[in-house]
């Protein structure tokens, strides 16, 4: 997948910025995402893969769609949110 200056290999966690780092395009932003949007993960795969296909258009609206639902997960799994994890949401919303 290819987009905002960004490569991504389907079915790898592998990501590489071509394009000069700001606050929500960083490696380790896109990372985390390439990491949670991974093909052969098992969890809901349709959701997944429709945010895996905005990406190229949208970088900024589907790292905060990973970071909402990697939030709701902790929290139904019934784990606290760190506080870092707080000031991010709070940040990106």
């Amino acid at each position: 997948m290819r987009g905002r200056g960004m490569t991504w290999a389907p079915g790898t966690t592998r990501c590489a910025m071509r394009r000069k780092a700001s606050c929500a395009r960083s490696r380790p932003t896109a990372l985390f995402m390439a990491d949670f949007l991974e093909p052969g993960r098992g969890f809901a795969k349709a959701d997944r893969a429709f945010l895996a296909s905005l990406l190229p258009r949208d970088f900024d609206g589907v790292f905060r769609q990973v970071v909402r639902m990697r939030m709701e997960w902790t929290l139904r799994e019934g784990n606290a949110l760190f506080p870092q994890t707080v000031e991010l949401w709070n940040s990106i919303r």
